[in-house]
């Protein structure tokens, strides 16, 4: 069985060809087109080996249809094939306008002759969208069985630990992150990988992607890391520190410090601020850059989405309470995550449905 193509949106026809061997004389082949509820959408007979053409119209939404082909030879069936397409539906039957049920599911004890008996346990309970980070469920599980699929996708923003030698020689150009967020051949990896991926995707209609799981640019609960020395990152940072401060001498009488270039000019730690409170502004300045890093890894992640989907939202699972470290300065952050699924700690619930009121807020319950 060949289709004209692998995926299609709803109202188009696919295309059925059916290869045979052997002597056809006497028989007829037959083609259904199945949503993902089981129901009959159309159906064709014809000669063995004529083209089947089957029009994608239906009024519930289905993101996969069953193809099956049957041949009969004097009202016997003699021989079958069956083939899955993914199908996007039209944006009215996506429009996210109301509260809904999501779970996780991991692949661990799952099994493909179960899926059929785990999707009616699912939808008995209301839940309508599957977060998942095994790929076979988060998109075949989900659009074979009527729910919403979303995308985790890693984006480079998983948590990272202080370099070893950093502790033992206080030397700050060692604290170098990995992966550094302002690299160029970082950022245009993550641009190609989502690109690539969206459009792969799309054919899905994802409820959103999501970048990963309790994600911070240090560690879990803002741990205090002095990222990022990097040159890429210095040489950002200094761009960033030209425009608030216009001229070396302006930044000098606000850092408490005498750089003589602008290549000199390094941030400062935290054991530079307990040894000297009054070079704090040098250390806060630093770690509002690279809250910026982080939102400016995340808009270049959301506008290359929405470039093959318009519609796809961008979230990031298990939230991190705002703090001083770890890059979650919320305000900037929710000008680019359009969706959350946000844990409570730090008032979060109240800042981020200030921030992104029209967002799609998802709170973890447990």
């Amino acid at each position: 069985m060949i289709t004209d193509k692998p995926n299609y949106n709803e109202g188009e026809t696919i295309q059925v060809q059916l290869k045979l061997a052997g002597d056809t004389t006497g028989c007829t082949q037959l083609v259904k087109l199945i949503d993902c509820w089981g129901r009959l959408i159309q159906q064709t007979e014809s000669t063995p080996g004529s083209q089947a053409d089957l029009t994608i119209e239906n009024e519930l939404l289905s993101r996969a249809y069953k193809i099956k082909a049957k041949l009969y030879k004097n009202k016997h069936q003699i021989a079958q094939r069956q083939a899955i397409v993914k199908v996007r539906p039209k944006q009215d039957k996506l429009v996210w306008d109301d509260y809904e049920i999501g779970t996780w599911i991991t692949g661990d004890g799952t099994r493909l002759y179960l899926w059929k008996h785990q999707a009616e346990i699912i939808r008995s309970l209301n839940i309508k969208t599957i977060i998942s980070n095994w790929g076979t469920i988060a998109h075949d599980f989900t659009t074979r069985h009527g729910f919403h699929p979303t995308n985790l996708a890693g984006a480079g923003l998983g948590q990272a630990s202080e370099p070893e030698e950093y502790t033992k020689t206080k030397d700050k150009t060692l604290l170098v992150r990995n992966v550094c967020l302002s690299n160029p051949e970082f950022l245009q990896k993550i641009k190609d990988n989502f690109n690539k991926m969206s459009q792969n995707y799309s054919c899905e209609a994802m409820r959103f992607f999501w970048l990963g799981d309790e994600q911070s640019i240090t560690g879990y609960n803002g741990k205090p890391i002095d990222f990022c020395f990097s040159n890429h990152c210095l040489e950002q940072f200094r761009i960033f520190l030209k425009d608030r401060y216009k001229s070396l001498d302006v930044l000098n009488d606000n850092w408490s410090t005498d750089f003589q270039t602008w290549d000199q000019v390094l941030p400062m730690t935290r054991d530079e601020v307990y040894a000297n409170p009054k070079l704090v502004a040098g250390w806060a300045d630093h770690l509002e850059f690279m809250d910026g890093r982080l939102e400016n890894v995340v808009g270049i992640i959301r506008k290359t989405i929405e470039q093959n989907d318009p519609n796809c939202l961008v979230s990031i699972s298990g939230t991190q309470a705002p703090t001083a470290y770890g890059g979650m300065d919320w305000w900037k952050q929710t000008r680019q995550f359009n969706s959350l699924m946000n844990y409570y700690g730090g008032g979060q619930h109240e800042i981020h449905r200030s921030f992104i009121p029209s967002g799609a807020i998802m709170p973890w319950s447990w």
